[in-house]
């Protein structure tokens, strides 16, 4: 549920990551990077850049 909402965020704000982090209830930036990843196969900084790039299009 935290990583739904982190991928919304990532697609809809300009957030830094480690506010998005805390704002998502991780405890620390490395903490999400680690569950984002192994939730989703990306990084956070891959998924904005692959929606930014999608929602170009």
């Amino acid at each position: 549920m935290r990583v739904e909402y982190a991928k919304h965020l990532l697609s809809s704000t300009n957030m830094p990551l480690e506010h998005l982090a805390l704002e998502c209830g991780f405890n620390s930036a490395s903490t999400f990077f680690a569950a984002f990843k192994k939730l989703t196969g990306y990084s956070p900084n891959s998924f904005k850049h692959s929606e930014n790039i999608l929602s170009d299009s």
